[in-house]
């Protein structure tokens, strides 16, 4: 299995950027859990489902209309041919800040969004044993204002800290770098890195990314180095 889940804060919402290239076959659930404790076996120490309000049982996605846990993202697979899986969550009325610690999993069976027959529908989703697991941490060094967000350059959202960058070709990265001459090293790492991220994200679908990631990665060694 091999894929990376992004958090970044955009206004009052936590938009999370999910990416795999390797995963058994099938459906598996897929979910934030409370805790980010990876000892013992299984992932069993990271207890159950994340939830911001009040107890709930487990439901579907974000865009489901039923009620869920806030951890609770459905299923995830690859496409045919063995296709990536890419999918953008949007979790409403959070800080990115309130997840550090915490955990994703991917279980080995599909999600049944707590529409099942079983006994754990309404828990777990009956989604079976979990198969991976990873704690949620920091992309960067800099401590930031607003529960940690991470540059955004989306024009969407917060407006970006340095303006005029951007990630989605060779010669706009080179010149998001450019703009970045005289700023604390600090503000250099964090924008370099969520960049970086930004592009290796995509950079199964064009050239351009690829090209883009290569630039961000080379700089970030530089700054290593200082």
């Amino acid at each position: 299995m091999k894929g990376e889940v992004l958090f970044e804060q955009k206004g009052t919402s936590v938009v999370v950027s999910a990416f795999f290239t390797e995963l058994p076959p099938g459906q598996h659930g897929f979910h934030i859990h409370k805790a980010g404790d990876l000892r013992g076996e299984g992932c069993k120490q990271a207890c159950d489902h994340y939830n911001a309000g009040p107890q709930t049982s487990h439901g579907g996605p974000p865009d489901s209309k039923e009620p869920r846990h806030t951890g609770d993202l459905g299923n995830i697979s690859l496409g045919p041919g063995s296709t990536p899986f890419k999918k953008t969550y949007t979790l409403a009325n959070l800080n990115v800040s309130d997840l550090y610690g915490r955990s994703v999993i991917v279980h080995a069976d599909p999600d049944d969004l707590g529409k099942g027959p079983h006994d754990d529908s309404k828990t777990t989703g009956h989604s079976g044993a979990r198969i991976a697991c990873a704690v949620i941490g920091r992309v960067s060094c800099e401590e930031t204002k607003g529960g940690g967000a991470l540059f955004n350059d989306n024009p969407g959202g917060r407006k970006p800290r340095v303006p005029g960058t951007g990630y989605g070709t060779r010669k706009r990265a080179q010149n998001t770098l450019k703009k970045l001459k005289g700023k604390p090293i600090g503000l250099k790492r964090q924008i370099a890195t969520t960049l970086y991220y930004r592009a290796k994200h995509h950079a199964h679908q064009t050239k351009n990314m690829r090209e883009a990631m290569k630039v961000f990665s080379k700089y970030l060694k530089t700054l290593k180095r200082k």
